[in-house]
């Protein structure tokens, strides 16, 4: 930041940009790494995509949610020169999540389609693919329509965790993802398990958090109240900085609320 005050230099302008973009971005001050981003958008081909994903997830966090904004970015990416292989696959995967934070489930999960079999960021788009199922049978009017739609995101959740190539950071979400899935499918000790695991693993990333909640109130769910509240001492007794959890897919206003509400339960347990 205090190298942009004295300006960068001649012919770096691109690069510096990014990575300060990245900086801000990974420090959570997002307003601030916008502006950067977009600079290097245009000057840095090799690191556009990373930028352009970050300039969408900024463009879908709940406190400043604007779709149009994010497909706009998504759309003037696909008009820029190729800056490797997989840019139409990133951009596609930039458009289902834009879709899902649209609640438009049907239509992203047509494109995923587009996304083949053997490319390294096929994990991604069945991450994606799940997450639009386990919506779609939240939605779902009737038992048979839901149960149908947790066994497809459950069939995704599967093919990822089975697969060694699957990265950490997908590994994780899908894990979430998964516990989750079998919490709606009423097979609350199997996701309590899952929960638990994904829990422990680290309590500096936002899977964790988000597992320890869904854990309490999976506990709850199941009258197992005295484990729910050791779980809860664990989180309370172990957590970061509340800011440094923050996600487009879970924002802290929602794990307060979570929070609040499980406590609640508890009390009237």
């Amino acid at each position: 930041e205090k190298s942009r005050s004295y300006s960068f230099p001649d012919g770096f302008e691109g690069m510096a940009n990014f990575h300060l973009g990245m900086a801000l971005y990974d420090l959570f001050k997002w307003k601030e790494a916008e502006g950067p981003l977009t600079i290097a958008t245009d000057r840095f081909p090799p690191g556009r995509a990373d930028a352009i994903e970050r300039l969408v997830d900024i463009d879908l966090a709940h406190n400043r949610r604007d779709i149009q904004s994010a497909m706009d970015r998504i759309e003037h990416w696909r008009t820029l020169p190729r800056s490797s292989a997989y840019d139409d696959e990133r951009a596609d995967l930039k458009e289902i999540q834009t879709l899902i934070a649209q609640e438009n489930y049907d239509a992203a999960y047509a494109l995923l389609t587009k996304i083949p079999e053997e490319s390294p960021y096929r994990p991604n788009a069945d991450l994606l693919a799940g997450r639009c199922q386990f919506a779609l049978a939240k939605q779902a009017d009737t038992k048979e329509k839901k149960d149908l739609a947790l066994a497809a995101a459950e069939k995704h959740f599967n093919k990822i965790l089975e697969s060694p190539k699957t990265a950490v950071a997908v590994r994780r979400q899908t894990n979430l993802e998964h516990g989750k899935t079998l919490r709606e499918m009423g097979k609350l000790s199997d996701a309590v398990s899952h929960l638990s695991i994904l829990r422990l693993s680290s309590h500096y990333e936002p899977e964790s958090l988000a597992a320890g909640i869904e854990e309490i109130e999976t506990l709850v769910d199941a009258n197992r109240v005295e484990d729910a509240i050791d779980t809860l001492e664990h989180i309370t007794k172990n957590i970061g900085r509340i800011e440094c959890y923050e996600t487009d897919w879970f924002p802290v206003s929602s794990m307060r609320n979570r929070i609040v509400e499980t406590c609640r339960r508890l009390i009237q347990a």
